[in-house]
């Protein structure tokens, strides 16, 4: 729960207690004002402009990563997809992936697989039901999709290196 959503939780809850408090006539008028003193300041805090900082921050923790979604719909697809996603590791370093294996029927017995990393398409290939073939072609898929995500991580780490980052100073 970020930290917006719990002062709102907090502010709900002491509000209640002053109401509940005031109903009975409690005469403890100094708990009753520092209660209400404390749910002011939670309310200003929460009525107050975030910085986009914390914002963007807050939304990058949404994230899901590290996803397979499985979109095939034939059985050599979903033996496809058993193969790959059995034997497959994800390399160090790549938690904001996510991982789609989609499947097109084609002619006949075979069917189209596509493997996507974040929407990028990086394996392409056509199946036939053959248990050495989809063996074959799963550790093909898995070797090419370990390389492209070991690539894009380390381009991301250059660009991110001190003599690539500017001042801004021309």
């Amino acid at each position: 729960m970020s930290s917006p959503s719990l002062l709102l939780v907090i502010g709900v809850l002491l509000y209640s207690q002053v109401a509940l408090a005031q109903s009975k006539d409690s005469v403890n008028t100094r708990s009753n004002n520092s209660t209400q003193k404390l749910l002011e300041a939670i309310v200003k805090d929460l009525t107050k402009p975030a910085d986009s900082a914390q914002i963007r921050d807050e939304l990058l923790d949404l994230e899901i990563g590290q996803l397979i979604v499985n979109q095939t719909v034939t059985k050599i697809g979903g033996d496809f997809y058993d193969l790959f996603y059995s034997t497959w590791q994800w390399p160090k370093g790549s938690e904001n992936f996510s991982l789609q294996i989609e499947e097109r029927p084609f002619r006949f017995s075979t069917t189209q697989i596509q493997i996507k990393v974040n929407d990028f398409l990086v394996f392409e290939n056509y199946l036939q039901p053959r248990a050495d073939y989809l063996q074959e072609l799963s550790s093909l898929a898995i070797q090419l999709t370990n390389q492209y995500i070991t690539n894009y991580n380390e381009i991301q780490k250059e660009l991110g290196s001190e003599d690539l980052t500017g001042s801004g100073i021309y």
